[in-house]
């Protein structure tokens, strides 16, 4: 009897290792990208079951999103894309009514077209000059200095700030003379960066911008902040309207940049709802205190953790404004999405029954987690006055606002693990709300061993698939003891096959209880549940 028992966790270990030796060589040399496919549905799979538990707090009273679509054009006689003029009336829409002016306002645009009318940018430029009080403090030296610098000026001298997108990387010799105007009163900003689904950032350093440099731009000059300290640039402005507007003692403009880093729009958001009232959340610190600047500015990268259950407060303005049938089927299926585990268990086994085919965006939700306020009824061009000035008050007053395209001709478009592709600026909001609610315990990447290419998640995946694989193999080895007392051969079938399920559950319920110390103990992205649950059924299975 020893020496069977003996055997039997013999053949066990062996199989095990085999397994583990297996998962090693995929993770290292990933064959047709098996292991890639595997962390991307694993990932797609636990940001959707995590979802509904997302910690719904004050970030949600903060974050109101405007999407600019086909109709809200239309309503205004307006075609894609619009004149510079346009973006003037959106801020005008915003700020007109001192007691509901936002905190602070994010045009997820880049401004990098020249071919429109210089009267129609200029109106532009001259409206953002005056939302952020641009000539009360523009010709300080000191409010030039970082975009936290200067977000502090902007709302010390009763501005609202207002943050613009920038191509990336930025310190190439592309900028427009529309972005070097803007960078005068606006917060300039890089929309993307390599990886940035999975890597999001709060800043870009120096260092980062230089790896992505191409040889023939080391001699280009940029105004966007990044310059060795002192470093200066010279601009003809083009217009000496402007110019006089901002202070300029001439046509041609010295601009001095020693900033070492730029902020990304969610971090730009965060630090000026932050210096405007540090109450907004436990995580903006003592924004007078340098480390709140060190906080902001630290290259460190997270992956953007999404909420799913709708603003119910959004849904109750829904219904007095869309009272279609439709729209009210909508709703409900929206407020089915709960933190209940009867709804984990639907959306769980919606994830596992996607697979590893393009349907990992398994049970959508239709709504939106923040406040998505169409342009056109900010405005009151499709709505009553009244009713746009209520909106204005509940999801615009003392809120960070962010402006995007959701148009069929954009390319502004991303995956969200809850509700399938949505607008770029969906994935901006929801980043900030990351930042308000969790501060610096957003999911991470695990970090690497050694410099080698396994990272420490990886060599977990591996001790749990060794674990995983010995547990399947002990139970399917001991599966004919089990069975012997059986009285016939159906009981015999269903005594093993209890077993093996009992032996595979067992498996997954280590693996899930595992995940879940992870990501929410360490704060890792989630590990490969697909690939390495399969790998380890599949060779105890072969074996």
């Amino acid at each position: 009897m020893a020496t069977e028992q003996g055997g039997t966790r013999h053949r066990a270990l062996k199989t095990a290792g085999l397994a583990t030796i297996v998962a090693f060589l995929v993770a290292l040399f990933d064959p047709l990208g098996l292991d890639q496919a595997g962390d991307r549905r694993s990932a797609e799979a636990a940001d959707r079951v995590a979802a509904p538990f997302y910690p719904s707090g004050h970030g949600r009273a903060l974050v109101t999103t405007v999407p600019i679509d086909e109709a809200a054009l239309r309503s205004v006689g307006r075609e894609w894309p619009p004149q510079y003029d346009f973006y003037a009336e959106v801020l005008d829409a915003l700020t007109a009514d001192a007691a509901t002016r936002p905190a602070a306002i994010f045009l997820d645009f880049t401004f990098m077209s020249e071919l429109y009318s210089e009267e129609r940018r200029d109106r532009f430029v001259a409206r953002v000059h005056q939302v952020t009080r641009a000539e009360s403090w523009t010709g300080r030296p000191e409010c030039h200095t970082t975009p936290t610098a200067k977000l502090r000026c902007i709302i010390a001298h009763g501005g609202t700030p207002v943050i613009i997108g920038k191509p990336y990387p930025v310190d190439r010799c592309d900028l427009t003379l529309t972005l070097l105007l803007l960078d005068r009163a606006a917060v300039l900003t890089p929309l993307g960066w390599p990886g940035m689904g999975d890597a999001w950032r709060s800043a870009i350093s120096r260092d980062q911008y230089r790896s992505q440099r191409r040889g023939d731009e080391e001699g280009c000059p940029a105004l966007e902040g990044i310059e060795a300290a002192g470093g200066k640039a010279s601009f003809d402005y083009g217009s000496a309207v402007l110019n006089a507007m901002i202070g300029a003692p001439s046509v041609k403009v010295t601009a001095r940049g020693v900033a070492r880093y730029d902020l990304t729009p969610s971090a730009a958001l965060f630090a000026a709802l932050c210096l405007r009232d540090r109450r907004v959340s436990p995580h903006c610190g003592n924004p007078g205190n340098p480390a709140f600047e060190a906080f902001l500015a630290r290259e460190t990268t997270f992956k953007v953790f999404w909420g799913s259950i709708p603003d119910p407060a959004y849904l109750a303005v829904e219904e007095r404004l869309f009272p279609a049938r439709a729209d009210v089927e909508r709703r409900e299926r929206c407020r089915r999405e709960t933190a209940g585990p009867g709804r984990v268990l639907a959306v769980g086994l919606a994830q596992l029954l996607a697979g590893l085919d393009d349907r990992g965006a398994a049970r959508p939700v239709e709504c939106g987690y923040h406040a998505d306020l169409r342009y056109d009824l900010l405005t009151g061009d499709t709505a009553d006055p009244a009713i746009a000035s209520d909106l204005r008050r509940a999801f615009v007053a003392g809120r960070a606002v962010i402006v995007g395209a959701a148009l069929a001709q954009s390319n502004d478009w991303t995956v969200s693990p809850t509700r399938g592709r949505v607008p770029g600026m969906n994935l901006h909001a929801m980043a900030l709300d990351n930042l308000l609610e969790l501060g610096g315990r957003m999911p991470r990447p695990p970090p690497a061993i050694l410099g080698s290419p396994i990272d420490e998640g990886e060599a977990v995946e591996l001790i749990l698939t060794f674990l995983m694989t010995l547990l399947i193999v002990t139970a399917d080895e001991r599966a004919p003891a089990a069975a012997a007392g059986a009285p016939d051969a159906g009981a015999i079938r269903r005594r093993r096959l209890g077993l093996a399920a009992m032996s595979i559950g067992g498996s997954l319920l280590v693996f899930v209880v595992a995940s879940l110390f992870l990501t929410t103990v360490l704060r890792w992205t989630p590990v490969n549940i697909v690939g390495l649950w399969v790998l380890s059924v599949t060779v105890a299975f072969v074996s």
